[in-house]
C-alpha cells in the first residue's frame, strides 16, 4: 500500500512539473512572439527615420508617444525628441545601445535616466549613426505582454481531464489486477489445502493403523509392538516436519516483517548443517565440501538462511546415493549481492522437470518423498528464502552428472 502510495505521489509531481513546462513554454512563447511584433514595429519606424535627416516633421506623422534619439557610435546624442533641460548624458553604457554595436540591433525594457519613465526601446545602427526609438511601457503595452490566461486556463482544464481520464484508467487497471490478483490467491490456497491435506494423509493415515492394531491386538509380541510403535514416531517427525515447512512458507509470504535480521556467517552455517548431517554423509560414503571464505558474511535471517543451506544439503544427502559430493562455494563478491554455487555429484533430475523443482509439493518421483520422510516442501522453502534476501536462484543439470543451483544473496538487508 505504501508502494501504490509512493507511485501516486511520483505521479503527480511529474504531472504538476509537465504541467508547468508547458505554461513556462507558454508564457516565453507568447512573451517572445508579442517583443517581436513590438521590435517588428519599432524597426518599421526606424527605417523610416532612416530616411530623412528631418527628425522633427517625420516624428509629426509617427505616434505621439514614440521618443527618437540619434546618437553617434561613440554614444554622443545627436537628436533627441524629449527635450532634456540639463544636457544628455552620454548613452554608450546603455544596454540596448551596447547591444546594438555589437549584433547591430538592441532592445531592453527600463526606466529612462532622464525622463524617468519606463520605455520599450529599440536601437540600430544606420550608417555612422545610431537611431533609438521608444514606447513607453505603460498600460496598454503592459496589457499586450500580459499573458493570455483563457489559454492557460484552457491547458489546465485539458490537463485535468488528462488527468482524470488516467485516474480512471489507472483505477479500472488496479481493480481488474487485484480481482485477477485475489482469484490466483484464491487457487493457490486452495491448491495448498488440497496439498497438504493430501500429504497429512499419509502419516495421519499410517498413525492411526499402528495405534488400532496395538489397540485392537494387546497381545501382540514386544518385538513388534516396539516396532510400530518406532514406525508410529517416524511418522510423527513427518508430520512435525511438514507442518514445520507449511508454517515457514506462510510466514516468508505473509508476514516477512517478523523475521530479523543480523549479520550471519555462511561458511559457519554450512560448517553446522554438515555436522548435523555427519552420520548420514558418512553412511552413504558422502563428502562435503566448504569452499566459503571464512569471514563469508551476509545481512539476513539466521533460520532462513539455515534453512536454505539445510534443504539444499539434505536433497544432495537423500537422493543424491552413495559416493555423492556435495560442494558449496562463492563465485564472486559484488557491491550488492553475493554470488553461490552449490552442487553436488549424484543423480541430477530430468530436464522437464527443472522448472518445477521449486514448486510447493512437486516431486520428480511421487514415492521417492514418501519413503525418505521428506516433505515435499524443501526446495520451495529455498526459493522463497533466496526471495526474502532479495536474490535470485536457478536449477541446473551438470554434464558431469548432479544438480547445480546458482542464487544470489543481497549483502545488506534493512532492519
Amino acid at each position: 500500500m505504501k508502494y501504490k502510495y509512493k507511485l501516486w505521489a511520483i505521479f503527480s509531481v511529474l504531472f504538476l512539473l509537465l504541467f508547468s513546462g508547458v505554461i513556462a513554454m507558454k508564457i516565453s512563447s507568447e512573451q517572445n512572439y508579442k517583443r517581436s511584433f513590438i521590435l517588428a514595429r519599432l524597426d518599421g519606424y526606424a527605417d523610416i527615420l532612416a530616411q530623412t535627416d528631418d527628425y522633427q516633421s517625420i516624428h509629426s506623422i509617427l505616434p505621439k508617444d514614440l521618443r527618437i534619439t540619434i546618437l553617434s557610435k561613440d554614444g554622443v546624442v545627436v537628436y533627441d525628441s524629449y527635450e532634456y533641460s540639463n544636457g544628455y548624458e552620454n548613452h554608450i553604457q546603455r544596454p540596448e545601445i551596447k547591444d546594438c554595436l555589437r549584433k547591430g540591433t538592441g532592445n531592453a525594457i527600463r526606466t529612462s535616466a532622464t525622463s524617468h519613465q519606463k520605455n520599450f526601446y529599440y536601437a540600430k545602427r544606420v550608417g555612422n549613426n545610431i537611431i533609438r526609438v521608444a514606447q513607453p511601457f505603460e498600460m496598454q503595452l503592459r496589457d499586450f505582454f500580459r499573458p493570455d490566461w483563457i489559454i492557460f486556463i484552457t491547458i489546465l482544464l485539458v490537463f485535468l481531464v488528462l488527468w482524470l481520464c488516467i485516474l480512471l484508467l489507472v483505477g479500472r487497471y488496479n481493480k481488474k489486477n487485484k480481482e485477477a490478483e485475489e482469484k490466483r490467491i484464491r487457487l493457490l490456497k486452495q491448491q495448498m489445502t488440497n496439498n497438504i491435506s493430501h500429504e497429512l494423509k499419509t502419516p495421519v493415515s499410517s498413525i492411526r493403523g499402528y495405534l488400532e492394531t496395538l489397540s485392537e491386538y494387546p497381545d501382540l509380541d514386544a518385538e513388534r509392538r516396539q516396532l510400530f510403535v518406532e514406525r508410529s514416531y517416524l511418522q510423527t517427525l513427518r508430520l512435525s516436519e511438514l507442518l514445520n515447512d507449511i508454517s515457514i512458507i506462510n510466514k516468508i509470504e505473509e508476514a516477512p516483517e517478523q523475521f530479523s535480521v543480523e549479520e550471519v556467517n555462511l561458511f559457519n552455517i554450512v560448517n553446522e548443517i554438515t555436522e548435523e548431517f555427519s552420520q548420514k554423509i558418512v553412511q552413504n560414503k558422502q563428502s562435503v565440501e566448504n569452499m566459503l571464505p571464512v569471514d563469508l558474511t551476509v545481512s539476513g535471517n539466521y533460520g532462513l538462511l539455515y534453512s536454505l543451506f539445510r534443504n539444499l544439503m539434505e536433497n544432495s544427502v537423500k537422493y543424491g546415493g552413495e559416493g555423492c559430493e556435495l560442494c558449496v562455494e562463492c563465485s564472486a563478491v559484488g557491491d550488492k549481492f553475493i554470488h553461490l554455487v552449490y552442487y553436488d555429484t549424484g543423480k541430477g533430475v530430468p530436464d522437464q522437470y527443472l522448472h518445477k523443482i521449486f514448486d510447493r509439493f512437486f516431486r520428480v518421483d511421487e514415492g521417492r518423498d514418501s519413503h525418505a520422510g521428506g516433505s515435499g516442501l524443501g526446495l520451495s522453502i529455498v526459493k522463497n528464502s533466496v526471495a526474502f534476501h532479495h536474490g535470485s536462484i536457478s536449477a541446473h543439470n551438470r554434464e558431469e552428472g548432479g544438480l547445480t543451483f546458482f542464487f544470489t544473496l543481497a549483502k545488506k538487508l534493512s532492519a
